[in-house]
């Protein structure tokens, strides 16, 4: 079973780039070919991309997402994808926990 590989605590308001580095997993000379961020409700199905994640970018063996949103309270799980320029796909799970200091 996968594990998530952080937990990244955020408020509502917060707009924040979340970079994912898979150079750990690829040789030296492969490259992302692909890239994508997915953020569904933790432990549901309910995706909240759209409101939720920007395009995610590409810098070197890392992907850069900007997260955003959220409603105080509730974990999400945001899901890189990446498919290599070796045809490896790789993925990897950072938790988002949205907490409004009141």
């Amino acid at each position: 079973m996968a594990s998530a590989i952080g937990t990244f605590e955020k408020q509502s308001y917060e707009e924040v780039n979340i970079t994912v580095d898979f150079s750990d997993r690829m040789a030296t000379a492969e490259t992302i070919s692909s890239s994508t961020v997915t953020v569904t409700a933790k432990g549901g199905t309910t995706d909240y991309s759209s409101t939720m994640a920007g395009t995610p970018s590409v810098s070197g063996q890392t992907v850069i997402c900007l997260i955003k949103g959220g409603t105080t309270g509730n974990l999400y799980n945001a899901s890189y994808r990446i498919v290599t320029s070796a045809s490896q796909k790789f993925e990897a799970d950072v938790i988002i926990k949205v907490h409004d200091v009141t």
